[in-house]
């Protein structure tokens, strides 16, 4: 039963192995001395491996210098291309030539050896053929009970090519050792290794007391020296359960005189949870990689954390405090394992002492082989971010690099994380916290997961992977001095530009890195015309470039800005704060027109009961009122009488017969009487008619001004609800949601942003606007927006002599279409990406305003504006949103309040709505929401800063009248011109009136004369013999004035 458990157990922890210490999942890559070696994809059904070369091997990398694929090498039926290597080995004399290794892992594995050098000037050779191996090393089965599997594992040193061995190493069975290093002497023998060296004798024993494997998990070389990372898997069957636990060491192995040395010097790492994946070491450091458990371990040679070296770990601290990726929860635990390990001298002989309690304990010799280490813990590195953190290590002799898988199902992508680490002034280990991270605009990956890396001389190998993990990509990049920063897009170094610095912080060791250029601190400016500064110092010492009162300089500024509140104002037009007006006017008009015609007709009325004949014994009255009437005149122009004294006729009262002959006829007639009246002028009571209607429209106007003036001190405006035009249950124009909605959607919009200090080059190519929610008038696709964009010369602050800025400000504007049709909520992305660099701006100023003809209602635009800009030790990035209401404001001429007590002229209107669709978009400042980046993570996110203009459409709309009427004076002024307007008007048609009247006089006289035949025929007579007598009186008259003779 105990012999089935260990067989299961040793399968789980075969696969443990296989699955999460050796195949990590990332691409083996290899760099040397202009040569890049590209292993295979491990999720690829092809195997292949890649060699990359330099047109010019000797030439630092560039845009005319670049890496391009060399060969392919490939082994049908192998599992080709696990594990590369590249290094030297010596060939003729006093010459080196650049090996390359591949290794197999199928079978018992193989390592294919390559002249690089050949297989590179054979391709660039006319006569181009395939690269052939020098040679393979096979790996040993079962010879005199010893087996190594190679080629999982490969590195190079100088004429030695070492591999792991990927056996068992605890095997009661089978003898085995950790690596196999296969020396080269290619003048004597070119074609195999001239001796294979292994480790036979027991490097380190895990799993005391205990069941388990061991494995080497990780391999490096560096000149002369091996290290190799062992892991074991311990298990211990108790019953119902099995426990297991890692155990893991690093052993320091040196070449020399084409032997191993047997001083080894091994060290446990005391970390429980998983293996190490990845190793790497110089002179003073040691490096492991745990990608399961997302840390990295460094150990320095001859540390002394309990004694001086306090200091060393205060300058660790603070130089890494500016890292905030750095995990609080991880540096707890790392800090736990360095006490762990700072007590294990003490602590080693209480735990031997006690072994029927510890699990797994290691024997006097392993205590003798770790005392004698001399590397210890120095820190432990994690990063929140990182996904895979680990997996893959590089190091220089001033820099480490460590690399992360990402997670492609949950969308983390990788990284590649670069840290200083050298020795202070006073020889104390400092690491500082990620100075830069891949991917970013200076360091462009062809894809974001599974990063490789290779790094060798000034320059580093990145492999990428895409989420499907089939497809792959390099990339380079160099090291570059202080002052400057690698370029992806141009293939170069560039100096930093005017408000930002690099310096390296390792400078008494190297003077180049790959640190990028930070801002200066806020306080200062550059000015346009300073580049390349490699301090913070320098920073303030060109000129008098500090800020002063009333001066705004956030980190970065190359010009001071004006300092001014950070705020935001909104107007509405017509302003609904303050109180509304009457248009008295077309009040007036509306109103009083009406009783016009009211008027006329009672004057009609009363002119014609004063001018018909009254009742015999009223007839003195008549004639005093109209006395009384006929002395007011504004129309008698000439001074002409009212009245006219008129003859007429009466029967005789004592009439009898009297007969009369003539040589014709006879015929009786009747006796009249002659008589005398005074009547009223027909065409002059026209006029008085006229004055009397005038008087009258002037005293109902002053009763009018009375009543509007009430009316005027006391207007409210409405909140209405959605598609109600009156507050009348049946107004006669209630519109319809879509008339609703036609009516809000109606106005164009203008959009303004002011970027000052923008570090782009203010054009088209560096915004992408894009919408949501907004629709063109027929429902036919997005709205049409035109983008403008314009460089603002202006004078950076009022009180420099400073000449106006040419690229350093930029406007853009974007103008939606009239008649745009928006949803409830509806935004506008602008996303602004400067040319060949991240975004950057001292301070924003937005606008968002409508855009309206002005027509016979609309009085102006609705607008917000806002200011943003970076709080003190920030810049603005990744974005900012600002929510704007938006409510439509429904302008008309009704809804105007009148006089309910007694007789009113002030008449509602509400029939006569009258709406101006184009004007009015109200807009209110809701809310903004801005992003922060301190100043030191600059390049830590995306170039890209996304402005959001976010409108909300309110359901409900104002109401409000469109009037105005500003004094009482106005009032006056009006009803004097309507008076005067009134009093004209009537004066035109005074004369043609009195022409009528005076024809219809005429007229009524002949018709009374025709209407009695006796009347007519006495008449005629009489009017005969008077026209005789007049004739006979002319005469006489004449006949006295010239003397008693005739004329």
């Amino acid at each position: 039963m105990i012999k089935t458990i260990y067989k299961y157990v040793i399968l789980i922890i075969i696969i443990l192995l296989s699955i999460s210490s050796i195949g990590n999942g990332i691409i083996n890559t290899s760099k040397y001395n202009g040569y890049a070696l590209i292993g295979s994809n491990p999720n690829s059904k092809m195997a292949f491996a890649t060699l990359l070369a330099k047109k010019n091997k000797t030439l630092p990398f560039s845009f005319n210098n670049k890496y391009e694929v060399s060969q392919l090498f490939n082994e049908p039926s192998k599992t080709f291309g696990s594990s590369t290597g590249l290094g030297r080995a010596s060939f003729g004399v006093d010459s080196n030539i650049t090996i390359g290794a591949i290794g197999d892992e199928s079978e018992n594995g193989s390592i294919y050896v390559y002249n690089i050098d050949d297989c590179v000037e054979n391709n660039d050779s006319d006569n181009s053929t395939k690269c052939n191996y020098i040679f393979i090393q096979e790996g040993v089965d079962k010879k005199d009970n010893f087996e190594c599997a190679i080629g999982s594992q490969i590195a190079i040193g100088p004429n030695f090519i070492v591999s792991s061995c990927n056996n068992n190493l605890l095997s009661s069975k089978k003898k085995s050792s950790p690596i196999s290093v296969c020396i080269l002497d290619l003048n004597k023998n070119k074609n195999n290794c001239s001796n294979v060296l292994y480790l036979e004798k027991p490097v380190w024993k895990p799993c005391i007391g205990g069941k388990g494997q061991m494995y080497t998990t990780a391999l490096d070389v560096y000149e002369n020296k091996i290290v190799v990372g062992l892991c074991g898997i311990c298990m211990s069957p108790n019953r119902s359960q099995i426990q297991i636990e890692y155990n893991s060491a690093f052993v320091l192995i040196e070449v020399v005189n084409n032997t191993l040395l047997t001083d080894y010097k091994a060290q446990t790492t005391l970390r429980t949870e998983s293996c190490p994946s990845t190793m790497t070491f110089n002179d003073e450091w040691v490096i492991i990689g745990y990608s399961e458990e997302e840390v990295v371990d460094m150990y320095y040679k001859n540390y002394e954390p309990n004694g001086s070296s306090s200091s060393s770990s205060s300058s660790s601290s603070s130089s890494s405090s500016a890292n905030t990726n750095d995990s609080d929860s991880s540096n707890n635990n790392n800090n736990n394992l360095l006490n762990k390990v700072n007590d294990d001298s003490s602590n080693n002989n209480n735990n031997n002492n006690n072994n029927n309690n510890c699990l797994f304990c290691f024997s006097n010799k392993i205590k003798e082989i770790t005392n004698a280490t001399e590397f210890r813990l120095f820190d432990s590195i994690s990063e929140n971010i990182a996904t895979g953190y680990g997996v893959d290590i590089s190091i220089s002799k001033s820099m480490l690099i460590v690399s992360s898988t990402g997670d492609p199902t949950l969308n983390i992508t990788g990284n590649v994380f670069f840290y200083d680490i050298f020795t202070d002034n006073s020889s104390y280990p400092v690491r500082s916290g990620s100075k830069a991270m891949v991917p970013n605009l200076n360091y462009i990956t062809t894809f974001d997961y599974q990063y490789g890396i290779s790094y060798f001389g000034t320059e580093i190998l990145v492999i990428s992977q895409d989420p499907t993990l089939k497809k792959m990509g390099f990339n380079f990049y160099s090291v570059c001095p202080a002052g400057a920063e690698w370029s992806s897009i141009y293939y170069k170094c560039l100096i930093c530009d005017a408000g930002q610095f690099k310096t390296v912080s390792s400078v008494h060791i190297d003077n180049s890195s790959f640190e990028l250029c930070g801002l200066c601190p806020g306080g200062y400016y550059t000015t346009d015309k300073v580049f390349g500064l490699s301090s913070i110092s320098e920073c303030s010492n060109f000129g008098n470039n500090k800020c002063g009162k009333g001066e705004f300089c956030p980190d970065g500024s190359v010009y001071p800005l004006v300092d001014i509140p950070v705020e935001t104002d909104s107007q509405t037009f017509p302003n609904l704060d303050e109180s509304e007006q009457l248009d008295f006017e077309s009040t007036f008009y509306n109103s009083c027109y009406p009783y016009f015609l009211i008027i006329m007709g009672g004057m009609i009325v009363l002119t014609l009961g004063l001018c018909l004949p009254w009742p015999g014994n009223h007839q003195t009255k008549q004639k005093k009122v109209i006395d009384l009437l006929l002395k007011i005149n504004f129309y008698d122009w000439d001074g002409e009488e009212m009245t006219e004294e008129i003859d007429y006729f009466e029967p005789n009262s004592n009439e009898h017969r009297i007969s009369i002959s003539s040589s014709r006829d006879s015929m009786k007639r009747r006796i009249f009487v002659r008589k005398k009246r005074t009547a009223v002028k027909p065409v002059k009571a026209v006029e008085a008619f006229c004055t009397y209607y005038f008087l009258v429209v002037l005293i109902l106007m002053i009763i009018f001004i009375i009543q509007f003036q009430r009316i005027n001190s006391d207007i409210s405006t409405e909140l209405r609800s959605l598609g109600q035009a009156s507050t009348q249950l049946t107004p006669g124009q209630i519109y319809s949601d879509a008339e609703y909605l036609k009516f809000v959607d109606s106005s164009s919009i203008i959009i303004t942003l002011d970027l000052y200090g923008f570090n782009g080059i203010c054009s088209k190519d560096e915004l992408k606007l894009t919408t949501n929610g907004c629709q063109n008038k027929n429902y036919m696709g997005n709205c049409k927006v035109e983008t403008e964009f314009e460089v603002i010369d202006y004078i950076p602050t009022n009180s420099t002599n400073l000449t106006p800025l040419s690229n350093q400000s930029c406007r853009i504007t974007a103008n939606i279409e009239y008649g745009a049709v928006y949803s409830d909520t509806t935004d506008f992305y602008f996303d602004i990406t400067p040319e060949d660099t991240y975004f950057y701006t001292q301070r924003i100023i937005y606008n968002i305003s409508t855009n309206n003809n002005k027509s016979s209602i609309n009085i102006g635009n609705s607008y917000v504006t806002g200011v943003i800009q970076p709080l003190e030790g920030t810049i603005l990035r990744p974005g900012a949103t600002v929510s704007i209401l938006s409510m439509m404001t429904m302008i008309s001429d009704c809804k105007i309040k009148s006089n309910d007590n007694g007789l009113s002229l002030i008449r509602p209107m509400i029939e006569r709505c009258v709406y101006d669709s184009q004007s009015y978009k109200e807009f209110s400042f809701n809310s903004n929401s801005t992003t922060y980046l301190m100043a030191s993570e600059y390049h830590s996110v995306s170039p890209t800063f996304q402005f959001n203009i976010h409108f909300e459409k309110s359901v409900f709309y104002h109401y409000v009248m469109n009037s105005h009427s500003t004094s009482f004076g106005q009032i006056i002024t009006v009803i004097l011109f309507a008076i005067l307007d009134v009093f004209w008007v009537i004066e035109v048609f005074v004369p043609a009136i009195q022409a009528l009247v005076g024809s219809i006089d005429e007229h009524l006289k002949k018709k009374q004369q025709l209407q009695s035949g006796e009347y007519s025929a006495f008449s005629n007579e009489l009017e005969g013999l008077i026209k005789k007598n007049d004739s006979k009186k002319d005469h006489l008259i004449s006949k006295m004035k010239y003397g008693g003779v005739s004329k």
